[in-house]
């Protein structure tokens, strides 16, 4: 397991996404400002991603409440396992071995191209494990 990105969950993605493209001048690698995703190269190997807030709240079941910042997830910590080896499982079965609730099992999101599972740590982070669809 290696960690893939560093996500940011944000109210104002336009802003951000300009932020971290022109003020930071790190090279897009996928999405733009009018979406609600973005990757960028940190040239580290790790990208910074850019979610809107809602995106994820959809996935981890907060959606529907209208919640404002930061009363809701910021942050989630992001690791990829290799596809097909039941690598996902396996780490979902190993947090839930040590008393961690999972916030719904290994899940499809063919939109985003993954298949990931969602936890937060004992200090309430947002963690989320995925692979790619193959």
């Amino acid at each position: 397991m290696r960690i893939s990105f560093v996500r940011l969950l944000v109210s104002d993605f336009p802003a951000c996404f300009r932020f971290y493209r022109d003020a930071m001048g790190f090279s897009v690698v996928w999405g733009d400002e009018d979406g609600v995703y973005a990757e960028f190269d940190t040239g580290t190997g790790t990208r910074l991603a850019l979610n809107h807030y809602r995106v994820i709240a959809g996935a981890v079941g907060t959606d529907g409440k209208d919640v404002a910042l930061p009363s809701t997830d910021r942050f989630a910590v992001v690791f990829e396992v290799s596809p097909g080896e039941e690598e996902l499982e396996k780490v979902a079965a190993r947090v839930q071995e040590h008393g961690v609730t999972l916030i719904h099992p290994p899940t499809d999101y063919p939109d985003w191209g993954i298949r990931a599972v969602h936890f937060r740590d004992p200090d309430g982070y947002l963690v989320e494990v995925n692979e790619i669809l193959g």
